[in-house]
């Protein structure tokens, strides 16, 4: 399950930033921002649910109100302030303290900042000409709607950005470790670009333990399965370089993303043109008398959540039955924290029929090495999305 963190900016109404005072704010915050941002969650969840495993998207919400007096910052909130994957500022009022906050924001992160102002407030010039969402508090389903839009659209552009400070400043990245990393427009132009050296190093690596697995007679699979389309450059790179003169195939294993979720677990893959394709392995395989075993190398350029290895697994061992043998090598991943979902098909799990490994290959050295904080591959400008399935 994906997790999303909102974060709320707003008056307490002490000081008649609202006419009825907290009451109103209690109103705007039950009646038309956390519905917003739930709302949001619940429109995630039907355009990633092709995407993101296990449960889909879960939002948390922590709102902020200021019952301190001006200037008063906690610790607790420049830390929801950075985390926070969204966070919505109610500028009705001109509270300071909220200022002082949505700067805080702008700075450490270009994006999802939703700014929101009831009818007749007064913006200030300098954000004037940023994009804000004026509301009727007596018209909270429409003010939902608009704040809802805005929340979805903000987290589906994965680099547009809605920050005065990383607009400003384009060439400007901040990276808070573990949490979050934060790009100008230059910054994503000039420097998130994965360099052709790179990727390439990565699939010498992997060429490298796979070379000599097929030299000690540990491995050699009945077929090298890309999974389209990046998944199969990568396969078809790695299957002429180790597997050059074993008349073993490079195949494409087809992910139909826009397919809707169907009855399978796998309906990215159950279509008749995969079927076909390990209809054939299974022929070329039932000739070989003395082998029980169906061996994969099933390869991807990246993987994200996980819920694409894990349908392409559950594909193949559906087809093939559960004596097909399946190791996963994905060339980088900007998620380690999902590493668990698909690690025991990764090389360094891989155990022969006595318990000893396959592959040349140990945990931290396979990590560090399926790791980047490179945003695009270098063909086609392909997207390496941190949210992404894979």
């Amino acid at each position: 399950m994906k997790t999303y963190d909102a974060f709320v900016l707003m008056p307490y109404g002490a000081d008649n930033e609202y006419s009825e005072g907290p009451v109103e704010s209690d109103f705007v915050y039950k009646e038309i921002i956390e519905p917003s941002v739930l709302d949001a969650a619940n429109q995630l969840n039907q355009q990633l649910k092709d995407e993101v495993s296990n449960g889909g998207v879960r939002v948390n919400i922590i709102r902020e109100v200021d019952r301190n007096k001006t200037g008063s910052i906690t610790a607790s909130i420049v830390k929801s302030l950075t985390k926070a994957d969204v966070v919505v500022v109610d500028i009705t009022g001109r509270n300071p303290n909220v200022f002082l906050e949505l700067g805080i924001r702008y700075a450490l992160r270009s994006k999802v900042t939703v700014l929101i102002a009831q009818v007749g407030t007064q913006i200030p010039f300098d954000i004037k000409l940023y994009r804000y969402i004026e509301y009727n508090h007596f018209k909270p389903a429409e003010a939902r709607k608009k704040i809802t839009k805005a929340i979805c659209e903000g987290l589906s552009d994965h680099h547009a950005s809605d920050s005065i400070v990383f607009d400003a400043v384009p060439s400007l990245s901040v990276s808070i470790p573990g949490i979050a990393e934060s790009f100008g427009a230059e910054a994503v132009l000039n420097n998130a670009i994965m360099s052709w050296d790179d990727y390439l190093n990565r699939i010498e690596v992997t060429c490298s333990y796979l070379e000599i697995a097929v030299r000690e007679y540990r491995f050699l699979p009945d077929a090298v399965i890309g999974i389209t389309n990046g998944g199969l450059l990568a396969a078809d790179l790695i299957g002429k370089r180790v597997y050059a003169g074993q008349d073993i195939p490079v195949l494409s294993l087809w992910a139909m993303r826009r397919k809707a979720k169907g009855e399978s677990a796998f309906w990215y893959f159950d279509n008749d043109y995969n079927d076909a394709m390990i209809s054939a392995i299974q022929t070329v395989a039932a000739k070989k008398a003395a082998k029980t075993d169906i061996t994969i190398l099933l390869i991807d350029d990246h993987m994200g959540t996980g819920s694409t290895a894990i349908q392409a697994v559950a594909y193949i061992k559906n087809r093939l039955g559960e004596q097909a043998r399946i190791t996963f090598i994905p060339i980088i991943s900007r998620r380690l924290d999902n590493i668990g979902v698909v690690e025991e098909f990764l090389p360094y799990s891989c155990k022969d029929r006595e318990g000893k490994p396959i592959f040349n290959v140990n945990k931290d050295e396979f990590l560090l090495r399926l790791n980047t904080n490179a945003l695009y591959f270098p063909y086609l400008k392909k997207q390496v999305n941190v949210s992404s399935s894979g």
